[in-house]
């Protein structure tokens, strides 16, 4: 019996849900092998035109990988110390930028002032002032401290940045065979706009 829209509605919803929670709840295993599969279906497309020149899929996926990583790896080297810099110089500011706003708004202050007291403006301009810039500095520092220290975040820093470029090169290695074990479980009444869709989606994202 044909299941109504509603039922394959409620259906999809449910199996969107549970595969969701499913993430969420492994998602410390799982990382390394979404990235990879994420990876391997961005890059699919460039494997398709080298597999043209009859390079073997293997040779394909390993150079493509190759040169992927090694860029993102010299794009951290260049960026990451400047965006470090950056923060850094802005966290010092930021005492700088408190003052030249107090400055800007003190003639609003001065109004508030005749009318709540001197005492109360003050102790607003000393915290603002003397506390925003340390707050944060603190907050900050405490944050690059937790990550340098925390043993767990670094040993699943290190089993994801280990494992990604593996799964990433045999989905790239097996792709056409996962792509033809997924067609094969198409309904057949809709197997050929299914098809179609994919393809447009694998066009725009080449």
């Amino acid at each position: 019996m044909a299941l109504s829209t509603a039922a394959k509605a409620s259906f999809w919803a449910g199996f969107v849900v549970l595969f969701v929670l499913f993430v969420w709840i492994f998602n410390s295993v799982l990382t390394p092998f979404i990235l990879g599969i994420a990876i391997a279906y961005l890059l699919s497309p460039v494997a398709v035109k080298f597999s043209r020149k009859q390079i073997p899929r293997w040779a394909t996926a390993l150079i493509i990988l190759t040169l992927f990583f090694a860029t993102l790896t010299l794009l951290f080297v260049l960026v990451a110390p400047m965006v470090f810099r950056q923060a850094q110089m802005l966290i010092e500011q930021i005492p700088n930028y408190i003052q030249n706003m107090l400055d800007y708004l003190s003639p609003y202050l001065t109004w508030i002032q005749d009318r709540v007291g001197d005492d109360y403006i003050q102790q607003i301009n000393d915290y603002l002032k003397g506390s925003a810039g340390g707050k944060v500095a603190g907050v900050t520092g405490g944050i690059v401290g937790g990550i340098a220290t925390g043993g767990k975040m670094l040993a699943g820093m290190a089993t994801t940045l280990a494992l990604t470029p593996l799964v990433a090169f045999f989905m790239m290695k097996e792709w056409p065979s996962i792509v033809r074990w997924v067609e094969g479980m198409y309904p057949r009444q809709h197997a050929k706009l299914i098809r179609s869709h994919r393809k447009k989606i694998d066009r725009k994202v080449a």
